[in-house]
């Protein structure tokens, strides 16, 4: 098997491209040679997990050989890509910024390199891009880690958590959660404290910084796992909506994102009135709740069973 070398920032520890990259590792050092690299100094919270080695191209560290994987077609590829001698170059694109992958894919080629493979995010993704031809690799998840969980009883509980910026939320958020917890459901928000200003002290509102508690910690909190995005933002494949429906949580969903390649489980949506009404018809119906939880994680199982994610391992090795 080829050696591989997983390039990305590590800028993020709740970063999709970040959590991406660490499982890439992870499952790939069990069967080949594997090198995480990072052009920036990794986010501190991240090098527990995984070895990251810095690309330093005044000392030539740099991948030499093998297989380059670029995880995030949004990575700095210079001054590095000059000295990289690999033989076999993969660009993950996923942002919805076609601009960058051509960026990317130009670079390469200025600087002669072998005609990268290009895999993207979610198949909407693919379409938007308008790139080359290339497959759809949902990024992998931990079936072990993220599973549902027995808890003690609570109030009703809707959440959401993702990196705490603007861009991420939707600018009715903070209105729609006050009339969710005006009618006694609590709601959680890690990665909210962007929120802070117009929701800090609203009773049945917690909002927890990135990292406050793991990811599957939080989602075990959940009846309901909410997701809105800012107009201007389209996600491409949300690993936090896979990493709920593995966990068992049903999703209640912003239908335009790429992660509808894979969503089931849950109740997409096309408006905040949608939504609330989703929210109190799950909140009324502990049944569906629980049919619901378990398509979630039946589904999940079929995305990131052992066979399925063998098929994207060998893929990055061959």
């Amino acid at each position: 098997m080829k050696e591989v070398h997983l390039i990305n920032p590590m800028l993020h520890a709740s970063g999709g491209s970040e959590w991406r990259t660490i499982e890439l590792f992870n499952r790939l050092a069990e069967r080949t040679d594997v090198t995480i690299w990072s052009y920036t100094p990794p986010d501190p919270a991240l090098m527990g997990h995984v070895p990251v080695r810095p690309l330093d191209a005044r000392i030539g560290a740099v991948p030499r050989r093998g297989n380059a994987v670029i995880v995030g077609s949004y990575s700095i590829l210079e001054p590095w890509i000059r000295q990289c001698s690999c033989e076999r170059f993969v660009v993950i694109h996923n942002v919805d910024e076609p601009n960058r992958l051509a960026h990317v894919l130009n670079v390469l080629a200025q600087h002669g390199k072998p005609t990268p493979e290009v895999v993207y995010a979610s198949s909407r993704l693919r379409e938007r891009a308008q790139g080359p031809k290339g497959p759809v690799h949902v990024s992998p998840i931990d079936l072990n880690r993220f599973r549902p969980r027995s808890h003690a009883e609570r109030p009703f509980t809707v959440g959401r958590m993702s990196r705490d910026e603007e861009i991420k939320h939707h600018p009715d958020d903070p209105d729609f959660y006050r009339r969710l917890a005006a009618q006694g459901i609590h709601v959680r928000i890690m990665g909210g404290t962007f929120l802070r200003p117009e929701l800090d002290g609203e009773e049945n509102i917690e909002l927890l910084a990135v990292g406050a508690e793991s990811a599957e910690d939080f989602l075990s909190t959940l009846d309901v796992f909410y997701y809105r995005t800012h107009p201007d933002w389209f996600e491409p494949s949300a690993r936090v909506i896979s990493e709920a429906m593995a966990s068992g949580v049903p999703c209640v969903a912003e239908a335009r994102h790429g992660y509808t390649d894979y969503f089931a489980g849950g109740i997409l949506f096309e408006s905040g009135e949608e939504a609330e009404k989703a929210i109190l018809e799950l909140r009324q119906n502990s049944q569906l709740r629980e049919k619901l939880a378990q398509e979630s994680r039946q589904k999940a199982e079929d995305w990131f069973s052992d066979e399925t994610v063998e098929e994207v391992l060998q893929f990055y090795m061959r």
